[in-house]
C-alpha cells in the first residue's frame, strides 16, 4: 500500500503525480520491472475519476510525439479512483499505450467505446452524446493506436 499522506492529493493529477513519486522513492525496483503501473485509490476527486498523462503520445496521427508513456523512465503511472463508470482501468491503461480520447465511437444504441468520454470527438467525425455510457469494448481506431505504439516502440529501448 502505497503513503500518500504526505503529498497534496486533492486533485487526480497531483494524486497521480504523488504516486508515482511514492513509487520511485519505496519501490524502485517495481518501477524498473513494469512499463505501465495502475494504482487504484478509494477516493473521488472533483476533478477528474482518473488520470494519466497522455500528452505527447506517439500514435498513427501524430506519429513524431515524444516519448512519455508505457516503457519509458517517465508518466507511466495511471491512477482511478473510486468506482465512477464502466471500464476506467482499461481507459487510464490504454492512455499509457498510446489511447487517446478522440479516436473512440459509439457502440449499439447507447454506448460508446472504452477511450471515450461524453462530448468527446469520435474515430469517424461527430461527438458523443451525454446520453451515452462507457462499455468495455474498444474499437478499430483504439486497437491501431495501441498496435501502432507497440510496433514502434517495443523494441528501441523503451521495453
Amino acid at each position: 500500500m502505497l503513503d500518500l499522506s504526505s503529498y497534496d492529493t486533492s486533485t487526480a493529477e497531483m494524486t497521480r503525480s504523488a504516486a508515482e513519486t511514492e513509487l520511485d522513492l519505496s519501490y524502485p525496483s517495481l518501477v524498473d520491472n513494469y512499463d505501465a503501473i495502475l494504482v487504484r485509490d478509494n477516493r473521488t476527486w472533483p476533478d477528474y475519476d482518473g488520470m494519466a498523462d497522455d500528452t505527447g503520445r506517439p500514435t498513427k496521427a501524430h506519429p513524431d510525439s515524444e516519448v512519455f508513456a508505457a516503457g519509458s523512465d517517465e508518466k507511466n503511472v495511471s491512477i482511478c479512483g473510486q468506482y465512477s463508470g464502466y471500464a476506467l482501468e482499461a481507459h487510464e491503461v490504454s492512455h499509457l499505450y498510446g489511447g487517446t480520447h478522440n479516436r473512440h465511437e459509439t457502440w449499439g444504441t447507447n454506448e460508446y467505446t472504452v477511450m471515450g468520454n461524453k462530448g468527446d470527438s469520435q474515430c469517424s467525425g461527430g461527438t458523443t452524446s451525454d446520453t451515452r455510457i462507457r462499455c468495455g469494448h474498444y474499437n478499430s481506431c483504439t486497437v491501431d493506436d495501441i498496435r501502432y505504439y507497440m510496433d514502434h516502440w517495443a523494441g528501441y529501448g523503451y521495453f
